[in-house]
């Protein structure tokens, strides 16, 4: 009798809702087979706890935001905080790129998304190693804003692969090469470069970051570069000695202090200093690896080339930086005893500018009169 008024109450329970006795039986099983829950001692009270597990991962879907949401309050975000523009734009470019080549990723619920699937956007977006390193730094920093949001439980990117990438050998230019490169620098339809060239050569300036300075940045008195952390590519600042070639090739073509040190349509005004150079392929950040070699291969101190490049450590100069395979001591010399760039002398005539004894790295040391030619 007891089981026949236990059936007509689920029966009447169940109506409303357009279930079945059946229909809850099979829910039952299926919570229970699904738990591992089937040799619990109380199946009553572990299809309610399922319920309640259920319930709250339910409610936490709902205060999530769609990839695309999550993607521009990110992008926002690091706005508000001044990232560089080379960092922004990047950031802007490869969500971008994820949400064209994959089809429904931009209104995809950010909270569902697992690092199986995190790792196949990326893979299917993006076709080389360093690209694809990219996107899982710029991903990983979608989630870790979505977090501070609550709109994500964890960061799945942390539980995906970093991709191996295999950088190629970057080799400094010779001294011949450099002495061609400053010598077609100082021809007048290029000489508004020469500032520019001048810091990325004598000082392991980056390109991205010289773009971002002033003469302002530049402290004649104290002789040294002041970077600033928002000029930074790693967001810390540092000071760099200015060697006396520099030094003085910046006094000769020192502007206002507002001006900055590239000028107008730089880009394309660098890359024609190049061309008639004769550089046609030419490698980006092969400046600064040539600042490094000399700069080991005359001074031989690490921890003075670590704070002119700003590393946190000194083992990317040597897996990366520092190559002085077929470069001589001779060289390193006279790249470092003076700048082969004439200066005004009085009357308007030229002559070659002579070495003071001081360095980069606070070194000082004596110097070949001839430098380089």
């Amino acid at each position: 009798m007891n089981t026949m008024n236990d059936y007509k109450t689920a029966e009447h329970l169940m109506k409303k809702h357009r279930l079945t006795v059946a229909d809850a039986a099979r829910l039952t099983l299926e919570m229970l087979e699904e738990s591992g829950g089937n040799e619990a001692p109380d199946a009553m009270a572990h299809c309610r706890r399922i319920i309640r597990l259920g319930t709250n991962a339910l409610r936490l879907e709902k205060a999530t935001v769609p990839f695309a949401q999550a993607a521009a309050e990110a992008l926002a975000s690091r706005e508000k905080q001044q990232r560089a523009g080379r960092t922004l734009s990047d950031f802007r470019y490869y969500t971008q790129r994820l949400m064209r080549s994959v089809p429904g990723l931009a209104e995809r619920p950010l909270r569902a998304m697992t690092p199986p699937e995190c790792a196949a956007l990326i893979e299917r977006a993006f076709s080389t190693p360093s690209q694809r390193h990219k996107a899982r730094v710029i991903l990983s920093g979608v989630f870790c804003t979505a977090r501070k949001r609550g709109w994500c439980g964890e960061n799945p990117m942390r539980q995906v692969e970093i991709p191996v990438v295999c950088e190629k050998e970057i080799l400094p230019l010779t001294l011949a090469e450099v002495r061609r490169l400053l010598a077609t620098a100082r021809q007048p339809r290029h000489a508004a470069c020469l500032p520019a060239l001048a810091l990325m050569l004598y000082a392991g300036v980056r390109p991205e970051e010289v773009r971002r300075l002033h003469w302002r940045d530049i402290d004649v008195e104290e002789r040294e570069l002041v970077i600033l952390p928002r000029h930074s590519k790693t967001g810390g600042g540092r000071h760099i000695a200015l060697c006396p070639a520099l030094l003085r090739l910046l006094k000769e073509t020192r502007q206002a202090e507002r001006a900055p040190i590239c000028p107008k349509n730089w880009r394309s005004r660098w890359r024609q200093l190049r061309l008639c150079a004769g550089f046609r392929h030419w490698v980006p950040d092969v400046l600064r690896h040539t600042f490094a070699s000399f700069h080991v291969k005359h001074f031989r101190d690490l921890n003075a080339l670590q704070l002119c490049m700003g590393h946190r450590d000194q083992r990317l100069l040597l897996t990366r930086y520092v190559n002085l395979s077929g470069l001589s001591r001779s060289d390193a010399r006279l790249f470092w005893g003076s700048s082969p760039l004439p200066i005004r002398r009085g009357g308007g005539t030229h002559g070659q500018i002579r070495p003071t004894g001081e360095i980069a790295g606070c070194k000082v040391l004596s110097f070949p009169e001839n430098g380089l030619q």
